[in-house]
């Protein structure tokens, strides 16, 4: 199983999957992953690591239909992403963003997300700059078909223009979707 969704997935992000564990529960019915490493195929940087997270739990994922899959809640421990950003457009994860029109051939649902101690870096070729977030937390629970409220803090932030980099001091808050708007 595990060497299927390592093949699927790698597919699905364009991107090369690695996944040192998986193991599916029964009772209650859930999904554990251990050691997720993402490297990728950009020409750019063929082989970098771009995304790592130490655990994953997916629980009670179950089907509403023969096109909807609904997760009660996923955790993810210990992610780092490193995404570049050159001419304008996303380098990673192309399989994500293909698009292709037309409905998605599965739609997914969520409930809850949770983040411990994630890490972002985000690198622009032009102008030269980059923004990284370590210690980021993040609880997002779904209020409603369109609506959510995130709980979101992160200890350390850096921004680098050029030659110029500045320490960044983001405050813990709360952001609330509804509909298309984030406050």
């Amino acid at each position: 199983l595990r060497l299927a969704v390592i093949d699927i997935g790698s597919e699905a992000l364009g991107e090369d999957l690695h996944i040192q564990d998986l193991r599916l529960s029964l009772f209650p019915v859930g999904v554990e992953i251990r050691g997720i490493k993402v490297y990728s195929r950009d020409p750019l940087r063929p082989g970098q690591e771009i995304l790592s997270v130490d655990w994953v739990g997916i629980d009670r994922p179950h089907f509403e239909g023969p096109r909807r899959l609904v997760i009660d809640r996923i955790e993810l421990q210990h992610p780092d992403v490193r995404l570049r950003i050159a001419n304008g457009e996303l380098r990673d994860f192309p399989g994500l963003l293909g698009g292709g029109g037309g409905d998605p051939v599965l739609s997914t649902h969520v409930g809850k997300l949770i983040v411990e101690d994630g890490d972002v870096a985000v690198t622009v070729d032009r102008p030269d700059t980059s923004l990284q977030l370590q210690g980021l937390r993040v609880e997002f629970v779904t209020t409603g078909d369109q609506d959510a409220d995130a709980d979101v803090s992160v200890q350390d932030a850096s921004l680098r223009l050029g030659p110029v980099e500045e320490r960044l001091r983001l405050e813990s808050g709360r952001l609330k979707r509804s509909g298309d708007r984030l406050t």
